[in-house]
């Protein structure tokens, strides 16, 4: 099967995404710009149109304000009515210079001027009428008075005239402005939902293009889940992340079928690898079938002991009687636990079996020192380990010695470890043995660690030590110069649940 050829040159996928977005975007900020525009000159008209009444009614404010404190200087002659008179009259005479002043043929601008004209005089006789009355002469001030009275009536009636007729001609012109507005308004709305459809039509144009291939990828993608693996994704050919994608699937499709085609050729050569080894393990369980037949039986082996103790004990032998129960229970022990998990004072109870076992045979000579802390004796381990380093030391450590032997078997407490050691005053062990033995592998088998006298050897004890406890610094072996003994220790680990009774 030829994988196709990957894309060159992809191009940015993120640029067609920019585009679909800029647009929108661009036409949104237009027709926004557009209605905006509208809306402020909508609202530049409505100030202009309502600016002169805004004005006419400030006047005639101030206006009244004048007269209030002319009228309370003249009664008061208080000093705070002549300065609110002097501001008002700047601020009027400012208002006045927006008033119109030249000849003109419209009615409006001509009332605009008689008003800055009529404004102009009541001002001057203000000023004279408030002269008279710091002058103390109160003929002239009250004539002054009287005569402002009458224009300011004047000049107000002038002002609301104005006022009137600026403000019906504005209503007319708002009436217009708000027709116009209210037109404005449909206009707008039908401008943007077009807007609104057409940005949508061009980003489902523009996005289209992207999402069908990647819907076609999902659809191969579920297919490919249910285990089809002849389908093939079409690319599109526009070189881009898209394209890449797609090359990407069918390449691992392809990689795929070639993993499961090149696992169903191993599985087949796998399976008759294992009909080999199945054959050949038949062919060795049938020889061990036969090798099992022709022992004894160790249920007949504790009967026949069990027999032979209950009549030494029925000829009051008492020594003949102990020897033999002992005999029967350090082998019914040996059978029952070589591969379950027993405490530590059972091990240690099977090693004062097997010490006076020993002695009866050998007339004593093997001297047995034991100190046992009694906190470690709940603690659970892999049955059948003392038993092997104490035959161990017997028979290799002691066996060249004469007189003097000596086993001494310790157990105590270390934090989170039990610390348990079997040491001989034999020959010792050379390092090259003790390296050996230490390199054994927790896979190893039991078969090639049986003893010569049919019993368990020191590397079972090691390798089923480490598989138990899943760690490999679980023995040490001490032993530091010839004919000065060898010291066996185990450091037992006991912070697991399983480790204590």
């Amino acid at each position: 099967m030829k994988q196709q050829s990957r894309p060159k040159y992809p191009m940015k996928l993120q640029m067609r995404i920019l585009l679909v977005c800029l647009l929108t975007f661009v036409t949104g900020f237009a027709v926004t710009g557009y209605l905006n525009m509208k809306n402020s000159s909508i609202l530049k008209q409505i100030e202009k149109t309502y600016f002169g009444n805004q004005l006419l009614m400030k006047n005639q404010e101030i206006l009244q304000n004048i007269q209030g404190d002319v009228n309370e200087y003249l009664n008061t002659k208080s000093t705070k009515s002549l300065s609110d008179y002097y501001d008002k009259e700047s601020e009027y005479r400012k208002l006045l210079k927006s008033f119109n002043t030249g000849m003109t043929g419209n009615e409006e601008l001509m009332m605009e001027k008689n008003i800055y004209h009529m404004s102009e005089s009541y001002l001057e006789v203000a000023a004279a009428a408030i002269q008279a009355k710091r002058g103390r002469d109160i003929e002239e001030y009250r004539k002054r008075y009287e005569a402002l009275t009458e224009q300011y009536e004047y000049l107000s009636a002038a002002i609301y005239t104005l006022n009137n007729r600026k403000f019906e001609k504005n209503s007319a012109a708002y009436e217009e402005i708000a027709a116009v507005t209210r037109q404005n308004g449909i206009k707008n709305a039908v401008l943007i939902a077009v807007t609104a459809v057409l940005n949508m039509l061009l980003v489902l144009l523009l996005t289209g293009r992207l999402v069908k291939p990647l819907k076609n990828l999902v659809e191969a993608s579920k297919k490919v889940g249910t285990g089809n693996l002849e389908i093939q994704l079409t690319e599109t050919g526009r070189q881009d992340e898209i394209d890449v994608v797609m090359h990407a699937f069918n390449q691992m499709v392809f990689s795929l079928k070639q993993y499961i085609l090149d696992q169903q050729e191993s599985l087949q050569r796998e399976n008759a690898m294992k009909e080999k080894a199945i054959l050949a393990e038949s062919h060795l369980k049938d020889a061990q079938l036969k090798y099992l037949r022709a022992q004894i039986n160790p249920h007949f082996l504790f009967n026949t002991l069990n027999a032979g103790a209950q009549l030494a004990m029925m000829e009051e032998a008492d020594g003949t009687y102990r020897y033999l129960h002992t005999v029967a229970d350090f082998y019914r022990y040996a059978a029952q636990q070589d591969s379950g998990v027993v405490t530590v004072e059972k091990e240690i109870e099977l090693i004062d079996d097997y010490m006076y076992i020993l002695n009866v045979r050998y007339s004593g000579e093997i001297a047995y020192e034991k100190k046992v802390d009694p906190s470690v004796l709940e603690y659970r381990m892999p049955g059948m380990i003392l038993q092997p380093i104490v035959e161990n030391c017997v028979k290799h450590g002691l066996g060249e010695l004469e007189t003097g032997k000596k086993i001494t078997l310790e157990a105590v407490c270390e934090e989170d470890q039990i610390a348990i050691s079997v040491r001989d005053n034999g020959v010792g062990m050379k390092q090259e043995l003790i390296r050996r033995l230490l390199k054994v592998d927790r896979r190893t088998e039991v078969e090639e660690s049986i003893s010569e006298s049919g019993g368990i050897g020191m590397k079972n004890v090691i390798a089923r030590l480490r598989m138990y406890y899943d760690r490999d610094d679980i023995m040490e072996i001490t032993s530091t110069e010839e004919h000065m003994g060898t010291e066996v220790t185990l450091y037992l680990p006991i912070g697991r649940k399983e480790d204590r009774v």
